[in-house]
């Protein structure tokens, strides 16, 4: 009897232990996961930059940062217009080019501009903000990710 009762207060002395330590290894996870998703997403956002942009836009030059994006962005909308299939513009937006090669070759359109175009496309789709023009999403990404992180400091 007493062999059974030490032997139930041992494992109630490992489970709690094993709880103690799982509850310590989520509250230390969970405490940073906003602030690695934050800076993820925020990552994400600038890797799809071009270059010149995203200097500018880590160099806090957000007013231009997000007027070169709109300058951008009308780039990849004029050959988006210059399909007469709703079909086809949408292949464009989102980068999907394989059905629509031959078009694009007549339009010579920049790998460069395709590369940012489907990289971009990506990111303003998983936010939910493909009405945003470069400044909003300029904005978006310097309040809701930039400066939440910075006040997590």
């Amino acid at each position: 009897m007493k062999i059974q009762k030490h032997k139930m207060k041992r494992r109630n002395n490992q489970a709690s232990i094993a709880v103690l330590l799982l509850s310590l290894f989520v509250i230390a996870h969970c405490g940073d996961s906003l602030k690695s998703r934050l800076i993820k997403r925020l990552n994400n956002f600038k890797d799809a930059l071009p270059e010149n942009i995203r200097i500018k836009f880590n160099n806090g030059e957000y007013l231009e940062a997000g007027r070169m994006l709109d300058d951008k962005l009308n780039t990849v909308k004029t050959y988006i217009d210059k399909f007469n299939d709703e079909e086809k513009k949408k292949q464009f937006i989102r980068g999907d080019y394989s059905e629509i090669q031959q078009e694009i070759k007549k339009m010579e359109v920049s790998k460069e501009l395709l590369d940012f175009n489907r990289r971009f496309y990506k990111i303003v789709d998983y936010e939910c903000i493909p009405a945003f023009t470069g400044s909003q999403t300029v904005d978006f990404f310097k309040v809701y990710f930039k400066e939440k992180l910075d006040s997590m400091k």
